[in-house]
């Protein structure tokens, strides 16, 4: 759960004390809306880190240094809400670059294009150093399952 997860909860807490207080039915509806929208939040994030299955793959061509070489982000899986993708990948020994994908619903493959900056010539190994997915609005984010190939 994320920091605005967090207020999310605090806020429909407060909510609920606030409602009991006055006896107001409206503020009971807003509460079943907001508990509604926690849920739907909870279980997109949770399906889209369970179901959905991502493969990266290095340039196919040789890279001279200080050029940008594009490495592949495939996902399979079927999207039912839109999700954001958060990837953090870098070199063996280099810098770590941070990508934000937003993911829109639907079934099937989507290929994505991830520039990398190449600071040394040679051979280099890629590495995954964080893929996380969260929900539309922004209250849950979990760990993704990635496979390096």
């Amino acid at each position: 759960m994320t920091k605005r997860g967090i207020g999310l909860l605090i806020f429909s807490a407060l909510l609920l004390f606030f409602g009991k207080l006055t006896g107001s039915s409206e503020i009971f509806y807003a509460l079943f809306c907001l508990g509604i929208l926690l849920i739907i939040s909870l279980l997109t994030a949770l399906s889209a880190s369970l179901f959905l299955q991502f493969s990266f793959q290095p340039p196919e061509n040789a890279v001279v240094r200080g050029e940008r070489a594009d490495v592949r982000l495939t996902c399979n899986g079927l999207r039912i809400l839109p999700v954001f993708l958060s990837v953090r990948i870098g070199l063996e020994n280099g810098p770590v670059q941070e990508y934000g994908i937003q993911m829109l619903p639907g079934l099937g493959r989507a290929v994505y294009s991830l520039p990398l900056d190449c600071r040394h010539r040679g051979l280099w190994h890629l590495q995954v150093k964080r893929l996380r997915v969260r929900d539309l609005f922004g209250g849950y984010c979990n760990r993704a399952a990635a496979a390096a190939d």
